[in-house]
Order: structure tokens, then C-alpha cells, then sequence
């Protein structure tokens, strides 16, 4: 295709770059100084490739077979093939969203011990990886995790709720099973105690009776 590089594979399969990534770039230079510009904006493309990865590797780890990824200036996406008979892992839609998640803590946890330790030069130093991994990263998490059709929310909240609904389900006839335990467990009890005293009517009535042949 025109206006497209190939950079790298993931399994074997392409991954994309099309030209309107340049548009970005323009952006972010614009935007901020020209080396904070570029390093932002190489930050933003390797947070969309890190985000398709994400669901790439839940495709082939489930043996949907990956075809190839792209990368777009806004967004990306991984294209595969799978059994249309059957629904796609919860996990594939997640993949992108897990994987952001998972560099949101990392660098949270890095922005912190800096601000602890009260290092601004480095602080400053950094915070183009930060403004993007950090800042960016959640926005576009939250974005990208609203049930609207083509975004990953449309395919994971459906999911959820369906499984939030077992499991109150499955709840509901756990908490009923101990009730009929306890019935029966009382039940037994009444036996019990009518057998017991079926017994003792009958040794009072023997009593009675050998009473009675003495006496005689």
C-alpha cells in the first residue's frame, strides 16, 4: 500500500506505520519545544503500538490467527481472523487496555518516588515521557473504555455485565443451600427425639406388665 512502512513483525505479521503519523509529529513540535515535540511524539506512537501489542498477544495466545497492525496519528488497530460462529475472548477486546494500565502504575509509581525525593531537574527532565505515559495514557484509557461501538468498551462492558449477572445468580443459589441443610439437619433432630420416646413408651409398658405378673 502507498504511504505505508512496515517497521517491524509481531509473530511473523507486519506492523504498519501509515504516513499521517507525520501529522502528529506536526502536531506535537507545534504544540511544545521541538525536542520535546519529537520525544512526545515518538512516546505517543510507542503507547498505540504498545496498546495494539496488548491485544495482539491475547490473539495469538488464544490461536486466532493475527494478519497485521497498524498505526494511525490517533489510534491503531490489530486485524485477525477468528471463528465468526463463536464470540471473541473478553481478554482480546481488554488486551490494549491491560497493557496501558499496566504503564500508567509503572510510571505513577516512578513520578511519585521522584516527588519524594524532591528530584525537580530530572522531573522536568522527563516529563515529556511523563506528560504521554502518565497523563495522555489515561485519557486515553478512559476514552477507549466507553461502551461506544468501535472502541474496546463496546465489546468488554457487555461481557462484564453478563458476568456480574451470573454471579448473582450463582450467589443467590449458594446463600439456598444451607436453609435446606439446616431443615434437614432439624428434621433428623424430630426423628430423633420421636424414636426416643416410641422406646420409652414402649420399656414403660414392659415395666408395667412385670408389674402386673407380680402382683399376681
Amino acid at each position: 500500500m502507498k504511504y505505508e512502512i512496515v517497521i517491524a513483525k509481531y509473530k511473523g505479521k507486519p506492523i504498519i506505520v501509515h504516513a499521517l503519523v507525520l501529522f502528529a509529529l506536526a502536531y506535537f513540535v507545534a504544540r511544545y519545544a521541538i525536542m520535546d515535540g519529537v520525544v512526545m511524539f515518538v512516546c505517543y506512537m510507542v503507547l498505540i503500538l504498545a496498546h495494539e501489542l496488548g491485544h495482539a498477544y491475547y490473539v495469538t495466545k488464544y490461536n486466532y490467527r493475527l494478519i497485521k497492525i497498524k498505526l494511525y496519528p490517533i489510534h491503531g488497530y490489530c486485524r485477525f481472523e477468528h471463528d465468526k460462529n463463536y464470540p471473541v475472548h473478553p481478554l482480546v477486546s481488554a488486551g490494549g487496555l491491560i497493557v496501558q494500565s499496566i504503564i500508567v502504575v509503572i510510571f505513577a509509581v516512578f513520578y511519585l518516588l521522584l516527588q519524594l525525593s524532591e528530584s525537580y531537574t530530572t522531573l522536568n527532565t522527563l516529563s515529556p515521557l511523563f506528560d504521554v505515559f502518565l497523563f495522555i495514557n489515561l485519557i486515553t484509557i478512559a476514552l477507549n473504555a466507553l461502551p461506544i461501538p468501535g472502541l474496546d468498551g463496546a465489546e468488554i462492558w457487555p461481557y462484564l455485565i453478563n458476568y456480574l449477572k451470573k454471579n448473582r445468580k450463582t450467589n443467590k443459589t449458594t446463600h439456598k443451600k444451607p436453609k435446606t441443610k439446616f431443615i434437614k439437619k432439624s428434621n433428623q433432630k424430630e426423628n430423633k427425639q420421636s424414636s426416643d420416646k416410641i422406646v420409652d413408651i414402649a420399656l414403660m409398658r414392659e415395666k408395667k406388665q412385670k408389674n402386673k405378673t407380680k402382683l399376681k
